[in-house]
């Protein structure tokens, strides 16, 4: 089994969330939130889906050694990916019961959430959510929610 790429973990993400319903095709690879930002003028439309790599960390007490021909390490590295989620928001002055952007941001976070969480797929290691939470932005009209997902992949390395 080759151990996945990070570019082959986001486009796993992307894949599984955009082919939700609400978000006809329109997720995107992105660096940040600002990146996202820009480009909802080209997305065709709210709601978009952007998915980020956010980091990693090595897990603590997890280095093994082997030797072959060569003397090689492995630790299992801990990765992190953002899923932001972008909707339309309607202003406390705008506010009726049948456009309340609150049930759709719900929605799709409970949509998302299902479609991610404990998903094997070319890691073989299961999805966990750590956390969800409103995010911060100027754009007019448009509200941003995150997702951070955690997944492990092996490192593996030559040492001389």
């Amino acid at each position: 089994m080759a151990i996945p790429t990070l570019a082959e973990l986001s486009a796993e993400l992307i894949s599984r969330v955009e082919v939700l319903p609400q978000f006809l095709d329109r997720g995107f690879s992105i660096y940040n939130m600002e990146d996202l930002e820009s480009l909802l003028a080209l997305s065709g439309g709210l709601p978009v889906v952007g998915v980020a790599y956010d980091g990693g960390e090595p897990v603590e007490n997890n280095v093994k050694s082997s030797q072959t021909s060569a003397s090689r390490s492995a630790t299992l590295f801990k990765i992190h990916f953002a899923v932001i989620i972008a909707i339309t928001y309607s202003g406390a002055g705008e506010y009726n019961e049948s456009t309340d952007s609150k049930v759709i941001a719900t929605d799709l976070l409970d949509a998302a959430r299902s479609t991610l969480l404990g998903y094997k797929g070319i890691n073989t290691r299961p999805w966990f959510l750590v956390n969800e939470a409103p995010l911060d932005s100027e754009l007019e009209n448009v509200i941003f929610y995150g997702q951070l997902w955690e997944t492990f992949i092996p490192v593996v390395g030559i040492s001389e």
